[in-house]
């Protein structure tokens, strides 16, 4: 097993320290190693909370997209059936206009 510079430091400086101060040693290390393993749980807890957060973002766009594409489409229903209601009332008309002049016609 091979160890960084700072390990073999901590080593060596071990092997020349008293036994109360190795284990005051232990403990430092030992404290600092929770520290480092609480600010990378808080850090793993805040990540999550931003991937839950951008998802959250993410569905209620898409839900947006989704009434708006909804919108779209009853629009051009609307629109087309408007159309429709308008060709069928012009056509009525020319009907009407047509019958008229025959009328006139058969009564000049």
């Amino acid at each position: 097993r091979q160890e960084g510079p700072i390990a073999e430091q901590l080593r060596r400086l071990a092997g020349s320290a008293p036994p109360s101060k190795l284990g005051a040693a232990a403990k430092c290390r030992s404290s600092a190693f929770e520290a480092f393993k609480q600010s990378a749980e808080q850090a793993q807890e805040e990540r999550q909370l931003e991937l839950k957060k951008a998802m959250d973002e993410y569905e209620r766009r898409k839900k947006f997209g989704q009434e708006a594409l909804r919108q779209v489409i009853v629009f051009k229903a609307a629109r087309d059936s408007a159309r429709e209601a308008f060709e069928a009332v012009r056509q009525d008309v020319d009907h009407q206009q047509r019958i008229i002049r025959e009328l006139r016609m058969g009564i000049g």
